[in-house]
């Protein structure tokens, strides 16, 4: 792992856990979808710089591995949040 991929790989780990910060504090689920919103975007944009460079990226050790995997864990996290929402109940008539 060079220092590049160590600092693009940062941007991750601090969208994670901040994310995670403010899901975990959050009284009502519409407080949830902004850093949802986040976890995707950076989710995707740090996979799409992964597939652009993966000729190039070959990690060395399984913690590596497990590092370079967090953009889509975060993809994921970010998408099961936007999901989790309550659908609206029903109009009566």
């Amino acid at each position: 792992m060079t220092p590049l991929t160590a600092r693009l790989f940062a941007s991750p780990l601090i969208g994670l856990g901040l994310g995670m910060a403010l899901v975990s504090r959050a009284t009502d689920w519409r407080e949830i979808m902004i850093p949802a919103m986040g976890m995707v975007t950076i989710g995707v944009l740090a996979t799409l710089a992964i597939v652009l460079s993966g000729e190039n990226f070959a990690p060395q050790s399984p913690l590596a591995l497990l590092v370079a995997a967090l953009p889509l864990i975060l993809l994921m996290v970010g998408l099961v949040l936007l999901r989790s929402r309550p659908r609206p109940l029903p109009k009566a008539a």
